[in-house]
């Protein structure tokens, strides 16, 4: 199985009404890193000052970036075939779906969530977002909020979580996403459908 596991920064925290201005993907074959992909994206608005602190990323970085429909062909030939993998991936799945319709393409891949992984092989832990789960696994994340070192940092969860789960736990996780990716990120599925 092959897990394009990724990461994106975006100009506000909605698909509606923003966009991505960057992404970071790392192919993984479930043994090693097959190759990695790495882009700015020109959003064709100017950044909101609280992204450029959280992240960095400001309007001069993204002057020569290209637009989301440059890299579209790109972007969907290298996670072809692929599990979509994110920390909270109902957020990039989101974003990322939302740039392929407003070009008038369809995305929809199967989806598997690291912090959702996480939760089931970890019980217990004081919180689940990367930066803490970096903390507990003692996974250096050189450049926080950067969408490739966020997707490495991601990686190292899913390893992590992958040795207490195994196959059958994400084959579990990988049925659930299609209705949880429907679902609002605060209720919980089993709640829900308890």
């Amino acid at each position: 199985m092959l897990f394009a596991i990724t990461d994106i920064e975006t100009t506000g925290s909605h698909a509606a009404g923003n966009s991505i201005i960057e992404i970071g993907i790392v192919l993984y074959d479930g043994t090693r890193v097959v190759d990695e992909f790495q882009s700015l994206i020109d959003p064709g608005v100017p950044i909101p000052p609280f992204i450029t602190t959280l992240t960095g990323i400001d309007d001069d970085m993204l002057r020569k970036a290209p637009p989301f429909h440059q890299i579209a062909d790109a972007l969907e030939e290298f996670m072809e075939g692929a599990v979509f993998v994110a920390h909270n991936v109902g957020f990039d799945h989101s974003f990322i779906r939302a740039e392929f319709a407003a070009i008038g393409r369809s995305w929809n891949p199967p989806r598997l969530c690291t912090m959702r992984m996480a939760r089931k092989a970890y019980p217990g832990l004081r919180s689940y977002g990367l930066a803490n789960l970096c903390q507990h696994f003692h996974i250096h994340n050189e450049d926080a909020h950067r969408a490739l070192s966020d997707a490495r940092a991601a990686l190292e969860v899913f390893r992590h979580a992958n040795e207490v789960l195994g196959a059958s736990g994400i084959e579990s996780l990988l049925g659930r996403s299609v209705l949880e990716i429907q679902l609002p990120p605060n209720l919980n599925r089993d709640e829900f459908l308890a």
